[in-house]
Order: structure tokens, then sequence, then C-alpha cells
């Protein structure tokens, strides 16, 4: 696929020296619940290295079955013992998507279906990077979307206000925008609206402002791409017309 130098340049972004700086710099939780399925019990968890790397009992006392490792570096702690994998590099989604809503269907498919599995038997997951704020924090914006059919804005106010660290940032709210996009090009799943503990915060005050602070700063993503796109077109007209006076034609 062909992807614009401006979305090449956010994908550069080091996610693993911005959540070292995070947490260095900041207070928070070693995971939080974002999700709880309210039939069978199963929760989802999103968290840091530290709550990856707990001793087993820790896993266990949480529920957690089943582990989405959000990384492309830090090992999965307990492959091999009673706890289920997915490594997810959702840093990485620029290189396995095109132009097309089904692509970005593909990349989130199995996230989807890992997480949709354990929650149906009960079992808690926990999606995990190294801070739990980027790409842990992406994928649970993904999978809020998922389950309750919300947009990208409304889902990533929801998950501030359940973990205040979440932050999608360089190249990863491109991929909330794609599957967005994709999403009202097929029909939402039935049920996957239907008011849950989280839909209840939507009347808040709080939960307005999130939502207005969350769209805003998506758009100026959107025209922050838009931009940069342009100042490529420009460069390169730019480079194309020293190169035409710099060896014109001969007559």
């Amino acid at each position: 696929p062909v992807h614009s130098c401006a979305l090449l340049r956010r994908a550069a972004m080091d996610f693993s020296a911005a959540g070292r700086v995070l947490q260095a710099s900041s207070q928070h939780h070693d995971a939080d619940v974002l999700y709880a399925d309210e039939s069978t019990g199963g929760r989802v968890w999103v968290g840091n290295q530290t709550a990856a790397e707990a001793p087993a009992s820790r896993l266990a006392a949480r529920g957690i079955e089943c582990v989405v490792n959000c990384t492309d570096d830090l090992p999965n702690f307990h492959e091999g013992g009673a706890a289920r994998y997915l490594r997810f590099d959702i840093a990485m989604w620029h290189r396995h998507t095109d132009g097309t809503d089904g692509s970005v269907q593909r990349f989130v498919a199995p996230f989807f279906a890992f997480v949709d599995a354990a929650l149906a038997r009960g079992a808690s997951v926990l999606v995990h990077c190294l801070a739990g704020a980027h790409r842990a924090g992406t994928a649970a914006v993904l999978l809020l979307m998922h389950k309750h059919g919300w947009d990208a804005a409304s889902a990533i106010a929801a998950a501030k206000m359940l973990r205040p660290i979440i932050n999608p940032i360089g190249h990863l709210p491109g991929l909330l925008h794609r599957y967005e996009q994709a999403r009202t090009s097929v029909p939402v799943p039935a049920g996957v609206a239907e008011p849950s503990s989280l839909a209840r915060f939507a009347g808040s005050s709080a939960i307005r402002a999130a939502h207005a602070l969350a769209a805003k700063r998506l758009r100026l993503e959107a025209r922050a791409d838009r931009i940069e796109e342009e100042m490529d077109g420009l460069r390169a007209a730019l480079v194309a017309r020293r190169g035409a006076r710099a060896h014109p034609k001969a007559d």
C-alpha cells in the first residue's frame, strides 16, 4: 500500500520511549477495568508492564486468563502457563492495511475475536503495553467502539474517564478514524449498542466535556495530516521545479 509521508513520520514514533517517559512522570494504576460483560462477569483490564509481569496469582485474583500484548518488544511474561496470549502489534497497523475498509476490519478482527471469546466464557482479559496509555489505550478505545457502537470521540472520552492516562498519539488516531469509517460500511451487530454501565455516564457534564475535547483533538489530528500532505506536495513540486531549472530542455 502507498502511504503519505505524513503518516510514515507519525508511524516512526517510538511508543516504548514515550511509555517510559510517562511511567517516570505520572502516577497511575497498573491496570484499570475498561469493560465488563454483565452477562458472564468477564472484564477487560487495560494496563502497563507492571500488571503484565505480575505473579500469576495476581492475574488469577483479577480473573485474568487471557492477555493481549500490544507491543513488539515486551515478552509474553506468562506464556506456557495458565494465560493465553495474543500479540496485537497495533503500532504497525499501517503496514497491514490499505485504502479499503475491509483491510481495517481484517486487521482488528483477531483482537476482537480473542477478547469476545474470553468474555463469552466469563474470563477476564488484560490488554497491555509498556505504560497502558498509547498502544493498549488505543486498543481499548477500539474495543469500546466495537462493543458499544460508539464513534471514536465518544470511546476516547469514556476510556479516559475510566483510565485517565489513555492517550492515542502519533498515527494511532488514524486507526480509530479508519475503523469508525469501516463500521459505517457494514451493519452494527445486534445488541452491540445496548445500554451498559459505561453508557450510563453519557449524560454527565464530565463525559460531554471529555467528548468535546476528544472530538476537537481528532479534528485537529486530521487537519494536521492534511496540512502535512499539502506540504509534501509543495516540497515535491519545488524539487521538480529546481530540477527543471538546473537541466533545461534543449531547443
